[in-house]
């Protein structure tokens, strides 16, 4: 499946980030914009190993980003 990122529906807007998000049966699709340095590890807190077990998938169209896994 294909969608433009105004296709999505805006679920979050802050000055720190906007997202938008839409669910394609059993896949959650999200486009983020990070306006500014921006770490979600406080939002991890208390899952197993304070860390997401989803799997993710992605693309940094511009910048950069750090990312921390197990294994």
């Amino acid at each position: 499946m294909r969608a433009q990122k105004d296709d999505l529906t805006r679920t979050f807007d802050n000055e720190a980030f906007t997202m938008w998000e839409a669910v394609w049966g059993d896949m959650h699709v999200e486009f983020d914009h990070f306006k500014k340095r921006f770490d979600v590890t406080p939002y991890l807190k208390g899952l197993p190993n304070d860390r997401d077990p989803a799997p993710h998938w992605g693309v940094v169209l511009k910048g950069q980003g750090k990312l921390i896994f197990d294994g």
